[in-house]
């Protein structure tokens, strides 16, 4: 019976080629795209439950006055797994960046300080070494693979000396062990794992015992998965034992100030951000997104598969009536459609598979990760095998219900409305050309959003200013006061560099805040240690007040210079000349007089409202980059030079630069890396959708050859004929185009929200879009209508 089926299963897909072609190739493409999106959703998804611990693996969150951070003071660790009988270990960890070098080789890298414990309680292994003596050497260091080839090469790394910049000198370490790649989908990434006690060369003596400091991640291993709620119950016992005292002279209650834990497994898509060791977090409204375009384009696909069954099924009735007749019961018919439909989805499933394996490459360089098709593996093989169901539900199941329970006599009277003028298959239309043109405006609107991110007046210049870092910390601030001033004056000189300026942080490359207390609540104010000449070399305006001074010695010490949103959160009216003595910072200048009031900028990304920032020439902190504005011209030329000046006063250090305005594009690379995803979505959902109306116009033309033929012989016209034919498909479109706004403006609103400033959404877009459709789907349809208004009617009369 089965192979009775596949025969007349290929036979009519042999004899319909075009139909067939059109079928299986929008099905492929609609379910390539789903596999490729179905894996990158489920590879954020799965981030960090490969460890075998990861259900009893939380990290340790501090909420300071209901605003909740990572950020742990270094004796947190030790102290929860000593009086917390429910934590059976405790690590911290952070990350900073220094100089590595190994003979002549020397790079920035990213090191990571961690607690011996780190690598028994994540399960990461080692390639070469053995954990336990690796981790507790002070002076022995681990590596990456990766690493390892970089400096070593194929020389065997365990023994191999390598230095690193820690603090004010070169510290020696040894290579103890290399540890395995880590997977992609972990929130910790490694290259070099040091001793955490080392940490005190970087940030000073005393700083493993200062409850104040808060820079470290703190994570804990349950005694037992379930006890999560039974160790934050002791939680308010132990802050008032360890921190009550400091609590108290900084006039803050155990209410103020609460621990808490956070599952490790929920870190990537939680809303509590992370930092110092751990990756950047996924974005839930980026996976809501691909999830929404991954079923929206299965519709397409499935409706379109559909569509066309039922189209090409409709050229069958007599065939299915005939075998009524012959004694072919309801269940066999339905088995037979199913069975076809089954026969050409598989078909069309397993051309999907190698389309997903070929388009691989390109989707995984524009999703910025690896993919790993696991076919026989969970989740991966459960969303195929139900992505094979749905298929064939959708587009196997109704029209099998539909046709087996229909009498003999109704399929030979040949009436019934199937392909384009039943009622199911006019929805199917509207509903997958809805969903196309609401990508194709949630493409245009992502496009405009950038464009208007892109051309934002951030308040600074952002062309032709190069970035240098000096690699300088708190423990060595005259390293980077040095560097400065030897380029300062060195690069004054030169025809295409118009001004050499310095600042403790770039925008773009992080910031530094402080709380202010402010009627009961703390208020986050970021601060920035500048040169003199930071303002006009970057072009940013005063409003008020004037600029620091050199030859005002008192600028130093008891100046600072404000934003607008500073004076607005404080409510100070005529600021200049008044003395704010609110700060906690102690880089800040004490109870500094404000000078100036520069009108607001963006030293974050427009994700984020202009916060309230201070200015100050104050040396209290390292000022981490130089920055130096260059002429348009001869840019390579400049960028040569001062590569000569930076190795005559920083031998120790490669040199790196990067430019201002390609820091803060950087900001923006997965939100642009999720355009490009939906502009391919929905490139690939007007392909089938049109390829579904080239079908269904074929079928239509197909259907009324006769009717076409009798009007051309009473005079119709070209034009006619072709209005005549393509007009009931255009009015299904014209429909989907109006349906289409509220679909995309739910999505792009949503995603909208991931930012502080943001386009109007006007209705000019969804116009254009449903305009652009509209035009696409009338140039697909014509081409069939046109073709068969063209036609010779002696043709199709010949035999009546």
């Amino acid at each position: 019976m089965l192979g009775n089926y596949l025969r007349i299963a290929l036979r009519n897909l042999l004899k319909h080629k075009g139909y067939s072609f059109i079928n299986l190739f929008g099905l492929a493409l609609g379910l390539s795209c789903c596999i490729l999106l179905a894996n990158l959703i489920l590879h954020e998804l799965s981030y960090d439950k490969f460890h075998e611990k990861a259900e009893r693996i939380h990290r340790v969150v501090l909420t300071l006055k209901g605003e909740t951070g990572y950020a742990t003071p270094a004796p947190l660790a030790p102290a929860l797994e000593q009086q917390i009988p429910e934590i059976e270990k405790a690590v911290r960890f952070l990350s900073t960046q220094t100089v590595v070098q190994y003979e002549e080789k020397m790079f920035v890298e990213s090191v990571l300080f961690a607690d011996p414990a780190f690598l028994e309680m994540f399960g990461f292994p080692l390639a070469q070494g053995h954990a336990a003596p690796a981790t507790r050497n002070p002076n022995s260091v681990i590596l990456s693979e990766a690493m390892a080839e970089k400096y070593l090469g194929s020389d065997d790394p365990i023994g191999k000396v390598l230095f690193f910049d820690l603090g004010n000198e070169k510290q020696s370490l040894t290579v103890a062990g290399v540890f395995s790649p880590m997977p992609e989908n972990s929130s910790l990434k490694c290259d070099f794992l040091l001793p955490f006690e080392r940490i005190e060369l970087v940030f000073g003596k005393g700083f493993l015992q200062d409850w104040g400091g808060f820079d470290s991640n703190t994570f804990v291993l349950l005694a037992d998965r379930i006890q999560a709620k039974s160790a934050e119950a002791k939680f308010s016992a132990f802050v008032e034992k360890n921190l009550g005292k400091s609590l108290q002279a900084e006039k803050l209650t155990l209410n103020d100030f609460q621990i808490k834990l956070q599952p490790f497994t929920s870190y990537h898509l939680g809303a509590i951000a992370g930092g110092n060791g751990l990756s950047p977090r996924g974005n839930p409204t980026t996976l809501f997104i691909l999830s929404g375009i991954a079923l929206a384009i299965l519709f397409i696909a499935c409706f379109n598969f559909a569509m066309l069954s039922l189209g090409r099924s409709s050229n069958r009735f007599k065939e299915f009536g005939m075998r009524k007749v012959l004694g072919a019961g309801r269940q066999q018919l339905f088995k037979q459609f199913i069975f076809e439909t089954l026969a050409l989805s598989l078909l069309a499933f397993i051309l999907g598979m190698g389309a997903a394996e070929a388009l691989a490459p390109t989707f995984a360089k524009l999703a910025d990760r690896t993919l790993a098709f696991g076919y026989g593996k969970w989740p991966f093989g459960a969303v195929l095998a139900g992505l094979i169901i749905f298929t064939n539900l959708v587009a196997g199941g109704y029209p099998a219900w539909r046709f087996s329970k229909l009498p003999a006599t109704e399929l030979f009277k040949n009436k019934l409305k199937f392909g384009g003028k039943s009622l199911f298959t006019k929805t199917l239309v509207v509903t997958q050309f809805m969903l196309s043109v609401a990508l194709m405006t949630i493409t245009l609107l992502m496009a405009q959003q950038f464009r208007f991110v892109s051309q934002k007046d951030l308040g600074f210049e952002t062309e032709q200013i190069v970035v240098l870092p000096t690699r300088a910390g708190f423990q060595n601030i005259e390293q980077g006061d040095r560097i400065f001033n030897f380029m300062k004056n060195e690069l004054a000189g030169h025809p295409n560099i118009a001004a050499v300026t310095a600042m403790s942080r770039s925008f773009a490359q992080g910031s530094s805040s402080t709380g202010v207390e402010k009627e009961g609540r703390t208020v986050e104010v970021f601060h920035y240690r500048m040169d003199y000449d930071l303002i006009p070399t970057l072009g940013m305006r005063l409003i008020a007040g004037r600029n620091f001074s050199r030859e005002i010695s008192t600028d130093v010490t008891q100046a600072v210079i404000v934003n607008e949103s500073f004076i607005k959160e404080f409510e100070l009216t005529s600021p200049v000349g008044q003395t704010f003595t609110k700060f906690q910072s102690r880089a800040i200048p004490v109870n500094p007089t404000i000078i100036g009031v520069v009108k607001d900028f963006h030293f974050q990304s427009l994700r984020s409202a202009i916060q309230p920032a201070v200015l100050y020439v104050r040396d209290s902190m390292p000022l981490s980059h130089v920055l130096v504005k260059v002429a348009p011209q001869e840019i390579p030329a400049s960028l040569s030079f001062i590569e000569q000046k930076w190795k005559a006063v920083n031998l120790s250090q490669p040199f790196e630069f990067s430019f201002l305005d390609e820091d803060i594009d950087r900001q923006y690379r997965a939100e642009k890396r999720l355009e490009s995803l939906v502009t391919y979505a929905a490139v690939f959902a007007i392909i089938i959708s049109c390829l579904g109306l080239f079908g269904l116009a074929s079928f239509a033309a197909e259907q009324r050859t006769k009717e076409i033929g009798i009007r051309k012989v009473l005079g119709a016209s070209v034009g006619q004929m072709a209005g005549l034919l393509s007009r009931d498909l255009a009015k299904l479109v014209l429909i989907a185009v109006i349906a289409a706004p509220p679909v995309s403006y739910f999505f792009i609103n949503r995603w909208l929200q991931n930012f502080a400033y943001t386009i109007d959404l006007g209705a000019g877009m969804f116009v254009l879009a449903g305009a652009l459709a509209l035009v696409i789907a009338l140039l697909t349809v014509s081409y069939q209508s046109l073709k068969a208004a063209l036609a010779n009617p002696v043709e199709s009369l010949r035999y009546e």
